[in-house]
């Protein structure tokens, strides 16, 4: 199976689990609904409660380690420069 991307994990992905065994048990104690549903609920999550999409950051490739980053303002200087904003467009937002 190839290593999931950061954009996989934003919708139906096949999930792997590192420690099957306590996966398991995570599965069993009820803090896994099902293997790879948990990134895509926080996605759906964020935009249900109006907050900015979400970042998945690869910080080991190859094997699959990731960082999410969850931001409460859409209006910060990153976004703005996502966003291809130029500066006079910016100001606007400050």
């Amino acid at each position: 199976m190839p290593p999931l991307t950061t954009d996989d994990l934003k919708k139906q992905h096949q999930a792997h689990q590192r420690n099957p065994q306590i996966a398991t048990i995570f599965y069993y104690a009820g803090l896994i609904e099902s293997w790879g549903s948990g990134t895509i609920k926080m996605v759906e999550l964020c935009k249900e409660s109006g907050l900015p999409e979400l970042d998945f950051v690869n910080y080991e490739k190859g094997i699959g380690a990731f960082s999410v980053i969850f931001y409460k303002d859409i209006y910060t200087e990153e976004n703005l420069r996502k966003m291809g904003l130029n500066e006079r467009q910016k100001c606007c937002f400050q």
